[in-house]
């Protein structure tokens, strides 16, 4: 009575039509042993105007769906064929039996259910020799970052009493790929783990790990997994700073350690007054963002791609500034006059007759801590004015005279030394020959002495000019 149940059933084609998609189930291979898989073939119609993904499964835990491929993707108004097998787990029961199938739609999220009838027959261990039959299922994540080490987990299950000596394993993908041998007794029970380790630069991109089973030449099951690449990028900052003499070298490198290129922008904070000496290679613009200056660099590098930038805060001109300043001042003190002699005129009388008698005035000073030697001051009257002979009391006499019609008086005064810091003031008095309107120049007074080192030395006081602005 069971069998024959189990030919109506076999004999009618499952089929059931939903709103937006149609599925038809035909039996291949529906009566079988524990240990062998039931065989469909499956038939989606997408009645959508646009393409749909399709998933396939059972809720029912004594029966594993799998379908090649795993996510059916259909074309809009049309129909795909693929392969579904049922695969028994340790809870299936023997005898005729419906497994409930659920297809899903993507695009609508409508699911139906669908019984798909077969018949599990019972066997005696003793009349039946085994045909190997392995329960096969591949754990792993589905997005790998290949920075960390990726494990792939087999679970590995014999449905009958066959001994397998040697049970060949194979992983394979584009990234991936690995083989080994293992014995597997009768109704065993196991679990393999692999571990890859990826390049960390692995660019981002979808793989399919294909897990193999083999005895001898024969493939035994295999199952198929989608996986995908993430990407990832991480911009790492190196400084190396070098200070010299008022100079700061700062090396900066950028590293993109991600596996997808990447665009960054680099902020180099300056203060106010380094930004006067500072410069970069390459070379950057200055920017002031909320009131704070910064050197920007907008830098994009591909995977392991590195950038270097130099920032280099040179004080060294200030130093140079500083160091000739003071060279300068140095040498002024050192060869810098130590008399100093200084020249006046005084106008003697009303000056809107104009200029007739003018009085000299010459200043001399030691400014040093040593003692000046043999000092000769010299100075020359025009040869349109006189000298006014009188006493020379509280100033020094001239100790020689000479007159030149044309080139004018020469005065002459000798001094055998000036003390430090000791001041002298010499006068004298002249007349004009004539009566000068407008103004007089009046030559440089003319000092000789001996430096300390012994050599003569020869310095001249200011020009003097007397003009009268008539109003």
């Amino acid at each position: 009575m069971k069998k024959l149940i189990y030919l109506l059933l076999t004999v009618i084609l499952t089929s059931v039509v939903f709103a937006n998609f149609e599925v038809q189930v035909t039996p291949v291979r529906d009566n079988i042993y524990l240990d062998e898989n039931a065989h469909f073939k499956l038939i989606i119609y997408n009645q959508l105007d646009k393409e749909d993904l399709f998933q396939i499964y059972s809720s029912e835990y004594s029966w594993y769906v799998e379908t090649e491929p795993s996510i059916i993707r259909v074309s809009p108004e049309s129909d795909k064929t693929l392969e579904m097998l049922l695969i028994p787990s340790v809870w299936t029961e023997v005898g005729p039996q419906k497994v409930k199938i659920a297809v899903e739609s993507s695009e609508t999220s409508e699911r139906k259910l669908i019984d798909v009838p077969l018949y599990v027959r019972q066997f005696s261990p003793f009349s039946r020799e085994y045909s190997p039959s392995i329960e096969l299922r591949v754990s792993m994540r589905d997005e790998v970052d290949p920075r960390i080490p990726l494990a792939v987990q087999l679970y590995l299950r014999n449905r009958n009493r066959l001994d397998i000596h040697e049970l060949q394993i194979g992983l394979s993908s584009n990234l991936l790929g690995k083989e080994m041998i293992v014995p597997f007794s009768g109704l065993e029970e196991r679990t393999e783990e692999f571990i890859f380790n990826l390049d960390p630069l692995t660019p981002p991109q979808e793989d399919e790990l294909q897990v193999t089973l083999w005895i001898g030449n024969k493939t035994v099951n295999k199952v198929k997994k989608q996986y995908k690449i993430t990407s990832y990028s991480d911009m790492v900052v190196e400084k190396e700073i070098r200070e010299e003499l008022f100079r700061k070298i700062e090396d900066i490198t950028i590293k993109n350690v991600g596996n997808i290129g990447n665009s960054k922008k680099y902020y180099y904070p300056i203060h106010f007054f380094q930004k006067l000496f500072v410069k970069s290679q390459p070379r950057l613009e200055q920017e002031d963002i909320n009131g704070e200056d910064f050197l920007v660099w907008d830098i994009t590098l591909q995977p392991n791609q590195e950038a270097k930038l130099r920032v280099t805060t040179n004080y060294r001109s200030v130093l140079y500034i500083i160091l000739i300043l003071v060279l300068v001042i140095i040498m002024y003190y050192i060869y810098r006059s130590p008399v100093v002699v200084k020249k006046e005129v005084l106008v003697i009388g009303s000056p809107e007759e104009g200029i007739s008698e003018m009085k000299i005035v010459i200043y001399l000073r030691n400014r040093t801590q040593e003692i000046i030697e043999n000092l000769t001051i010299v100075d020359k009257i025009p040869s349109l004015a006189e000298l006014i002979k009188e006493s020379y009391v509280g100033t020094l006499e001239p100790t020689r005279i000479l007159h030149h019609d044309k080139k004018g008086t020469l005065l002459k005064w000798e001094l055998k030394s000036l003390e430090p810091f000791e001041e002298r003031i010499i006068t004298y008095r002249i007349r004009s020959k004539l009566s000068i309107l407008g103004g007089i120049h009046l030559p440089q007074t003319k000092v000789k002495f001996d430096t300390k080192q012994g050599r003569e030395r020869v310095i001249y006081s200011n020009r003097c000019e007397v003009r009268i602005n008539f109003g």
